[in-house]
């Protein structure tokens, strides 16, 4: 039987240990790291879904809104709903992979949720 040793020694000698690299956090490994001013990547996906996907956003508003007013019997068209209404919005982004033997920095899920229902969802890669 192999020792506990033995395996870390094994693992550790063919690159499949990351000791310390798994949790600390490195500076280095982008070059807008040690930029006070910046922002996280999770920003730009999201700034990126906001400003190429407008017209999807309102489709998906609209949507929303026509649904809502056939169950309440609203008398304010659709388009004028998000004006007055009180349902809960958020926006979710998220890195489904962590980065590692694939450059994973910059991809994101990106999901709109009106009251619990995702309504919307994109994959942002932004190219560095």
């Amino acid at each position: 039987m192999i020792s506990r040793r033995t395996l870390l020694l094994l693992l550790g000698s063919s690159g499949l240990l990351l000791g310390p690299v798994a949790g600390q956090y490195m500076p280095d490994l982008h070059p807008l790291a040690n930029d006070k001013d910046a922002l996280p990547p999770h920003n730009d996906a999201l700034l990126l879904v906001w400003r190429t996907q407008q017209e999807a956003i309102r489709k998906l508003e609209l949507q929303h809104a026509s649904a809502a007013q056939k169950k309440q019997k609203e008398y304010v068209s659709a388009a004028e709903r998000w004006w007055f209404d009180t349902d809960n919005r958020q926006w979710k982004v998220s890195r489904d992979v962590s980065p590692g033997v694939l450059d994973s920095t910059h991809w994101f899920s990106v999901s709109y949720v009106i009251d619990g229902n995702t309504v919307g969802s994109w994959f942002v890669g932004q190219v560095q």
